[in-house]
């Protein structure tokens, strides 16, 4: 079955369809008979179960045909799910322009109680791409630390965004000093930026005539 023919209404999901119950069916049914009639013919003592199999000549007679049902009840199983048992193949690498990743994750730099704890959890994530907040993100911060300085820019390809920015001018400024700083640290996150500009402060819903306004000047840069 397709992904979205497990889906039913009323958010109910569908786990088998009738051809794999019917699989199912018969090969518990075959199973059960080729026991019972099995064990029959195995002793005197149970072959009371023939008789009320359908007797002893019909039961012997039956036996070899539920076992090819049941033979062929588990094959069909494995025809079914064999495909769904198999190991995932590795996903192809990532492209984006003239970027190739292998991890798909993109990480962010910010919400982090430290810069430690955001050093550690991007190496744990294995991710190779990270957005810097360039209106947002202080630099350098209380202590005098750097928050370049907890990134690996061999490592991390630093994807630079214009979160907070609220105009089309406020975008292209930030975009254009994150592409200076990038450019002279030698990372190429320099050749890219995550463009938006905000048009409510308190949704946080996007200004799309701003926002487009600023992709046109950057592509123009």
């Amino acid at each position: 079955m397709s992904g979205s023919s497990y889906l039913l209404p009323n958010d109910r999901v569908l786990r088998y369809d009738f051809r794999e119950r019917l699989n199912h069916w018969m090969a518990g049914i075959s199973y059960v008979y080729l026991l019972l009639t099995g064990l029959a013919f195995w002793t005197p003592w149970l072959f009371w179960m023939a008789v009320v199999l359908g007797g002893g000549s019909t039961s012997r007679m039956l036996h070899p045909w539920a076992g090819l049902i049941f033979a062929f009840a588990v094959l069909r199983m494995y025809a079914m799910w064999g495909m769904q048992m198999r190991e995932a193949p590795a996903d192809k690498p990532l492209r984006i322009g003239s970027f190739t990743f292998q991890s798909r994750l993109i990480t962010g730099t910010g919400k982090y109680a430290s810069y430690d704890l955001m050093r550690d959890c991007l190496a744990a994530s294995g991710c190779e791409v990270t957005t810097v907040a360039v209106r947002r993100e202080r630099l350098v911060d209380k202590e005098g630390r750097s928050l370049l300085d907890f990134l690996d820019l061999k490592r991390y390809t630093v994807l630079p965004n214009t979160a907070g920015c609220f105009s089309a001018e406020d975008a292209i400024r930030h975009a254009r000093l994150a592409r200076e700083l990038l450019s002279n640290l030698g990372n190429p996150g320099a050749a890219w930026v995550k463009l938006e500009c905000l048009g409510d402060r308190k949704t946080l819903l996007p200004d799309p005539v701003a926002t487009l306004q600023a992709t046109e000047q950057l592509v123009k840069d």
